[in-house]
């Protein structure tokens, strides 16, 4: 395409990453005709992240998931846990075996073309929409937008889970390769912070140790390699030397606002819209939900337009977001009493938000009353401001 070339497509995906693709792919399966244009500055050759996540059965991408755990230990406030996630397994995909799967699969269909540019806007028009790039401008029905836009409403808590993660291989066996640790709080915490390490170990050599913050901003980047080297003298039983075989850093917005998913033909999807859950900053199988839902309503000729997610999860996100901002409990104490109180299975359920309200209100049971009650009341107070 030269700087004077105008193309049109049915679909222009402003983006490759997990969103985009996700999408892509399923629209691979479908029986749908169309043709579609994958616009991203990179080829994504790299692992530049690591996916984690739960399911009951076997997922779209199960000939790639690279681990997985059906038990996993858990460090709180109350001690030790071990976990027995029945019926769920927690699962690990690298970033660069999901982009090389579904583009390899992509390529086998004629009607996807890709795009190895960047994106200077999107606008709609009379009839679809334009996406104007370094190579020319594209004409499309639908722009399927995955680029995060940075924009949050003022009154709104919004919160960050931002993490390093070091790929770890030692000399000598450190690891216990069939059981994980889902969050270790352990390590100090800050006033309205949650800071936890997560361990996902490959072998008894081999596994990755990520330090994770949830917090309204970022910190300064030697501070994650500070807090990951004091973990690893403190709590595991590695030994100096060890090998740094691969790093990875990362931040996810964790917001209560509700984002604008839909500009005329313009389709925010992803963390772009908002698929980040607020409460966890878990998003990879909320992007898989949204995909298939996408794909339904393309197929049944409508427009793309999937409904931001239940009222009341955003509420219970919200809640939590505000007990945090606020120091009304410690959110190291949240996370271990909720595993404590329930079983593994049902706070996975839960934050899958796949229970029903009388098993809601079983779960909020468990958590302190008025920090809560608090929270809740705090965030209704600004419901009509920050949506």
């Amino acid at each position: 395409m030269n700087s004077k070339s105008k193309l049109y497509y049915d679909f222009v995906f402003s983006g490759g990453g997990c969103a985009g693709l996700s999408l892509a792919y399923r629209l691979a399966k479908s029986s749908l005709t169309f043709s579609a244009v994958i616009v991203d500055s990179s080829k994504k050759r790299e692992n530049d992240r690591t996916w984690c996540f739960w399911e009951e059965n076997n997922g779209p991408f199960e000939n790639i998931i690279f681990r997985s755990w059906d038990h996993l230990s858990f460090f709180g406030t109350n001690g030790k846990q071990d976990l027995n996630l029945h019926p769920y397994r927690y699962k690990m995909l690298k970033g660069i075996d999901f982009y090389d799967y579904v583009y390899e699969f992509l390529k086998g269909d004629d009607r996807f073309s890709f795009l190895h540019t960047s994106i200077k806007e999107l606008r709609n028009t009379d009839n679809g929409a334009e996406v104007l790039t370094d190579a020319g401008e594209i004409s499309c029905r639908y722009v399927f937008n995955s680029a995060l836009r940075p924009e949050f409403t003022p009154n709104s808590i919004t919160y960050f889970q931002h993490f390093k993660g070091w790929f770890i291989k030692t000399s000598q066996g450190a690891f216990e390769p069939e059981s994980a640790t889902l969050m270790d709080f352990r390590i100090k915490q800050e006033p309205g912070e949650a800071r936890f390490i997560y361990i996902l170990p490959f072998s008894e050599n081999e596994a990755l140790i990520e330090f994770t913050v949830f917090s309204p901003a970022l910190l300064p980047p030697e501070s994650y390699n500070q807090a990951l080297r004091s973990y690893i003298s403190e709590y595991t039983s590695i030994k100096e030397p060890f090998k740094i075989t691969h790093q990875e850093f990362g931040s996810i917005p964790m917001s209560e606002m509700q984002f604008d998913r839909v500009e005329g033909n313009i389709f925010h999807i992803g963390t772009a819209g908002g698929m980040a859950k607020a409460s966890t900053g878990y998003t990879f199988t909320r992007i898989q939900k949204e995909a298939d839902a996408l794909v339904r309503l393309l197929e049944a000729g409508k427009k793309p337009i999937v409904p931001p997610g239940s009222k009341r999860f955003r509420l219970y996100d919200s809640t939590l977001l505000d007990v945090m901002a606020n120091e009304r409990y410690p959110a190291a104490d949240v996370f271990s009493t909720l595993f404590k109180k329930n079983s593994p299975a049902t706070v996975l359920k839960f934050l899958d938000e796949d229970t029903t309200i009388l098993q809601d209100i079983r779960v909020m049971a468990t958590v302190p009353l008025w920090p809560f009650l608090s929270g809740m009341l705090s965030s209704l107070r600004r419901y009509q401001t920050f949506r």
